[in-house]
């Protein structure tokens, strides 16, 4: 009882911290009235960013310009700078420096109806929610018909999968889609943006999570998507950006190469070695590839490896790290709370006295009652260390449970603050 409610108290003070917390980003009081629908026109102008508590700057005077109806793909490495492109774009963050413009406005003076209501997004972690799958899909689009839906579902290559499911459009696929395949999730997700039909699309690194034989299902009904449509792509794989009007290269937070993949692969500069691998595993579909890059090497020597080279000194290797290791890492770790610590190694050393003290008392009482003594005290000092074992007990637990949960909450908000500046 004692665990759950601590549990419950750690749970309810999490919601309150949200419904107490002020956004970062607040809506504009007077938002600006432009004419509708607004034009699928995008731009960076001179746009610098950094993360708050970061050192140096995500973007650097990002310059882009996005023309209605244009398809503009965007590559680069980890770290590059696109997912913060898409979060400006997004508003999740404002930029320190320069603007962000969607029709020649400043998102920050536009309405949220003006600025969501212009753009669809297709994400790499694709979030449904625990419904069916028709709640899912008309979440685009909430007064939507089933006509529309089914179509969206057809156009989006969901439709046979969905019709074979237990209940149809009717069945329940769980918390984030778990019922389903990576791949049926994204599709699902294709749908909901279809049914949306926003004339801005944004597909963040839609195909990265998706095995090469949903690849070329998903990547058609994302060609139905973009028609007619300003889309930005973000992606690591060729498929994704091959066919787009122009590509822009990213690193360090400015724009190294912009041009045609064409073009690109000519020149045989950045965009060339760091597609060197996709392009390689693409032309053995599609030979005419060949053409266009005869002296693609298998991988770049700057490109990073997955299992090598450059380690992080944050992390810590486990392995040969051993017991003794393990605790002094510990123990560094748990050095903002050394008090409570203390506190909770001497309510547990006292904890354990009081109830050797119980069991001391009790036996001498039981004696003193065998023996017809007199055992008054004896029973006056059990009331007082039965309690008190009780207190030393609640008072532990108490401390090592808000120490473990303080502590786990500081660990995992580094994680994220070390996973949100690499992305």
């Amino acid at each position: 009882m004692l665990h759950n409610g601590m549990m419950g108290l750690s749970a309810a003070q999490g919601i309150f911290k949200v419904f107490d917390a002020e956004p970062r980003i607040r809506q504009a009081t007077a938002p600006a009235t432009p004419e509708r629908p607004l034009e699928p026109r995008l731009s960076f102008e001179g746009v610098v960013f950094t993360y708050p508590g970061s050192r140096g700057a995500t973007l650097s005077g990002l310059d882009i310009a996005v023309a209605p109806g244009e398809r503009v793909g965007v590559v680069g490495p980890s770290g590059a700078g696109k997912s913060t492109i898409v979060k400006l774009l997004l508003r999740f963050h404002d930029p320190d420096m320069g603007r962000v413009t969607l029709a020649g406005h400043d998102l920050r003076t536009l309405s949220a109806e003006d600025h969501y209501g212009a753009i669809a997004v297709v994400s790499q972690d694709t979030f449904l929610f625990h419904g069916t799958v028709l709640e899912n899909i008309r979440f685009g689009a909430p007064e939507a018909d089933m006509e529309a839906i089914r179509q969206a579902a057809i156009d989006a290559n969901a439709h046979d999968f969905v019709t074979n499911l237990p209940n149809g459009y009717n069945t329940i696929i769980g918390e984030r889609g778990i019922r389903l395949s990576g791949g049926q999730r994204q599709r699902i997700a294709i749908a909901r943006a279809l049914l949306r039909d926003a004339p801005i699309l944004v597909l963040d690194e839609a195909l990265s999570s998706v095995d090469a034989e949903n690849e070329a299902v998903i990547q058609e009904a994302l060609d139905r998507l973009m028609t007619g449509r300003t889309t930005l792509i973000f992606a690591h794989r060729l498929s994704s950006v091959i066919s787009a009007d122009r590509i822009l290269v990213i690193e360090d937070g400015t724009i190294v190469e912009t041009g045609t993949h064409t073009a690109l692969m000519e020149h045989q500069g950045r965009y060339h070695s760091l597609m060197a691998d996709q392009l390689s595993q693409a032309s053995l579909n599609n030979p005419e590839l060949l053409d266009q890059a005869p002296d693609v090497i298998p991988a770049s020597a700057d490109m990073p490896s997955e299992d090598g080279g450059v380690t992080d000194p944050e992390i810590v290797p486990a392995a040969g790290l051993g017991w003794i290791g393990a605790f002094r890492w510990l123990f560094t770790e748990i050095r903002p709370w050394r008090s409570k610590l203390i506190a909770t190694f001497f309510f547990g050393v006292t904890r354990v006295a009081a109830l050797i003290g119980i069991g001391v008392l009790s036996a001498l009482v039981v004696a003193a009652v065998k023996r017809n003594e007199p055992f008054g005290g004896l029973l006056v000092a059990l009331a007082v260390v039965a309690p008190l074992a009780g207190i030393l007990h609640w008072l532990e637990s108490w401390i090592a449970h808000d120490m473990a949960f303080r502590m786990l909450a500081e660990m995992r908000v580094a994680l994220y603050s070390k996973l949100n500046q690499l992305a």
